[in-house]
């Protein structure tokens, strides 16, 4: 086998493999440790492809993952989420009566604008007789 069809077929395993594992192949291989403490990692989606990983990463790779959900973590999720509603209200009720804040300061604006402009009239009456 040729060194090009080695390197072809070590790019199709990379595609085959799961994203963790490019994930963690992608990080290794972005430092600048040396590459000789690598062991071969069998591909899941592939059972004779193999991929050179570093130890510590490879025991990682074998492990299966835990469900990240228990029954402590929903109540914890739920008393968040109970919270961040409570805030959320907080937070709409304060806006609206901000909202309303701002429109009477409006309405108290264009009142003054309005008189100001009657009284350029009249002054402008006044001066033209």
């Amino acid at each position: 086998m040729s060194a090009a069809d080695e390197e072809a077929g070590q790019e199709m395993n990379e595609v085959t493999q799961e994203p963790d594992l490019l994930a963690l192949r992608f990080l290794y291989s972005n430092t600048d440790t040396p590459r000789d403490t690598t062991e071969p990692v069998s591909s899941s989606s592939s059972g004779t492809s193999t991929t050179r990983l570093p130890a510590y990463l490879s025991a990682l790779a074998a492990k299966p993952r835990a469900a990240p959900w228990g029954p402590g973590t929903m109540e914890q999720i739920r008393a968040e989420l109970r919270e961040l509603r409570d805030e959320l209200d907080t937070l709409r009720t304060q806006h609206k009566r901000e909202i309303k804040l701002l429109m009477n300061e409006l309405d108290e604006e264009k009142k003054m604008r309005l008189s100001l402009q009657i009284e350029v009239e009249h002054l402008k009456k006044h001066m033209s007789k």
